[in-house]
């Protein structure tokens, strides 16, 4: 039997992504997957549409209380060996962890595999500056880790308004975890309206390499 992976969605007010990002998982070639959605207080057609897929996954409502409190819920609802997240507005290739579990095999000693994104837009997104779009493989939507790993590590701040996912990798990169990254372009994401400028997705190239090179220089001088 194959190890279990639990795939965490956070979802709130996404009734126009939130089945596509759910099928994205859905068709993956790796079959052993438990999906988990955390419905943060959606007050649209969310819930409805949640609902539909009774069976295929497993849905948990909590008055709104922000992504990391959700995702954190996730997580201890959690099964899986392995924990992924992906954002309820973006997608998954269909091999992403198929690609990743083949990753852990034959590199048995890392306890996270990363895999690179790509970015897409809707078609009425058409006044945002490329240069300023990050598609990394730092993307908590690329992570696969072992969930004993991210216990280490620890939860999401629920104290942080935005970029929740910049201090989890920088508590990886402090603590030395060792990982693997996949050059593949395993993830989508979505810009649109609803993220341009308010998401963590899009955010200030210097702002996030600059949090990483002060934690390099943290661990350099200790």
């Amino acid at each position: 039997m194959k190890p279990l992976v639990t795939s965490i969605i956070p979802a709130f007010n996404r009734e126009e992504y939130i089945a596509e990002a759910i099928e994205s998982v859905l068709n993956q070639t790796y079959r052993n997957i438990e999906i988990i959605v955390i419905d943060d207080g959606s007050t649209d057609n969310t819930s409805r549409i949640l609902s539909s897929y009774n069976g295929k996954i497993k849905y948990f409502r909590q008055p709104n209380s922000g992504a990391s409190a959700a995702r954190n819920s996730g997580i201890s609802k959690a099964a899986g060996d392995f924990i992924s997240f992906l954002d309820s507005d973006d997608l998954w290739e269909k091999n992403k962890i198929s690609l990743q579990m083949e990753c852990f095999e034959n590199n048995p000693g890392i306890d996270i595999c990363l895999c690179n994104t790509k970015i897409f837009s809707e078609k009425k997104i058409t006044n945002f500056d490329q240069k300023y779009i990050i598609a990394t493989p730092y993307h908590l939507c690329s992570i696969l880790i072992k969930k004993e790993v991210l216990k280490r590590v620890g939860y999401f701040k629920t104290n942080l308004k935005s970029g929740e996912d910049t201090d989890f990798f920088l508590r990886i990169k402090e603590m030395g975890i060792p990982l693997k990254i996949l050059q593949d372009k395993l993830v989508n994401i979505r810009i649109h309206a609803n993220n341009l400028t308010k998401d963590f997705k899009v955010r200030d190239r210097e702002a996030v390499f600059s949090g990483i090179k002060n934690a390099l220089d943290k661990r350099r001088n200790k």
